[in-house]
């Protein structure tokens, strides 16, 4: 058994704290620039965009149940 005291207990808990917060930053950032980068494409035609519908039709193609 190893026993730490609660001031160290907290101390890491507020850095995991911390770290989570600067990953769901960065996790965000990266989301964000994905979509950038991808309607970017969209608007230059090198894809294709595809409406809610299509999109539904395919989600059900794949077995997913769409509302």
């Amino acid at each position: 058994m190893i026993q730490i005291p609660k001031g160290t207990v907290n101390v890491m808990i507020r850095h995991f704290e911390v770290l989570i917060k600067d990953f769901e930053k960065l996790a965000e950032r990266e989301t964000l620039s994905r979509v950038d980068r991808r309607l970017e494409e969209i608007k230059k035609g090198k894809v294709k965009g595809h409406s809610i519908k299509e999109y539904s039709e395919y989600m059900k193609r794949k077995g997913v149940n769409v509302a």
